[in-house]
């Protein structure tokens, strides 16, 4: 039986606008080469708000014969949100997002309410995924994704394991269950993410896959725990020490 393709829906390079200032070290171009090596099929480049490194990405993955998928993570603001210690952010995954879409006038939603964010990804033909729903401070809550009602999926495996209650709520609402790394480091990268049930030639393809849910988790049988999600703390050291 002819190998499934996999693909890892989130990931972030040294443009990536992060939280404590902490960006990763290479560049937009080398997560393909990364790709490449250990035999991942569609890697995606969602940096926090921001496009800058589509280009040289998409570029890359031609060249190199990797499916490139454009994203970005867009951070959407709303006042209104639960206040059991939420912040009033939230990140929201654009997938599907063609560069040229991004421009002075109709520039990245950055700091609009999830509504004008999702509504934002969609008149671009993107797919909006929420992303990291067990992280309480930058998540939507499941009353907020209820109540939005137009997502197109929702990660329910990440490298800090599987969110049972996320899994549930996608089968609910009959939305895609995303497994993806949400890399920082490229070590981490293709140990989570896709099996795409029909083959897939380019990024369109894999976003009509997902969006059509013709997708499966999958995740390694070991990950080494240094390598597993990102830990605040250890975060703020590394920019600290960076500085």
């Amino acid at each position: 039986m002819e190998r499934l393709q996999q693909a890892d829906l989130h990931g972030h390079s040294c443009l990536s606008a992060e939280l404590f200032g902490y960006r990763p070290g290479y560049r937009p171009a080398e997560i393909i080469q990364k790709a490449k090596e250990i035999g991942l099929d569609a890697v995606a480049l969602t940096d926090h708000d921001t496009g800058r490194g589509l280009d040289e990405f998409l570029n890359a993955a031609a060249n190199l014969g990797v499916i490139g998928i454009p994203g970005i993570e867009i951070t959407s603001l709303s006042w209104s949100r639960p206040t059991n210690f939420r912040l009033p952010i939230a990140h929201i995954l654009a997938l599907g997002i063609k560069p040229e879409s991004i421009n002075g006038k109709h520039p990245i939603p950055t700091g609009r309410t999830p509504e004008e964010v999702i509504d934002w990804i969609h008149d671009r033909g993107g797919l909006a995924i929420a992303a990291h729903p067990d992280r309480k401070y930058t998540s939507l809550s499941e009353t907020e994704i209820r109540k939005l009602g137009n997502l197109n999926g929702l990660e329910t495996l990440t490298l800090r394991g599987r969110i049972p209650e996320a899994e549930l709520l996608a089968r609910e609402l009959e939305i895609a269950a995303i497994a993806d790394t949400d890399f920082h480091d490229l070590r981490q990268m293709g140990f989570i993410g896709l099996t795409l049930l029909e083959e897939c030639t380019n990024w369109e393809t894999v976003i009509s896959a997902i969006a059509r849910n013709q997708i499966e988790v999958f995740e390694a049988l070991t990950i080494p725990y240094h390598l597993r999600g990102r830990r605040p703390f250890q975060l703020l050291i590394k920019a600290l020490l960076s500085r």
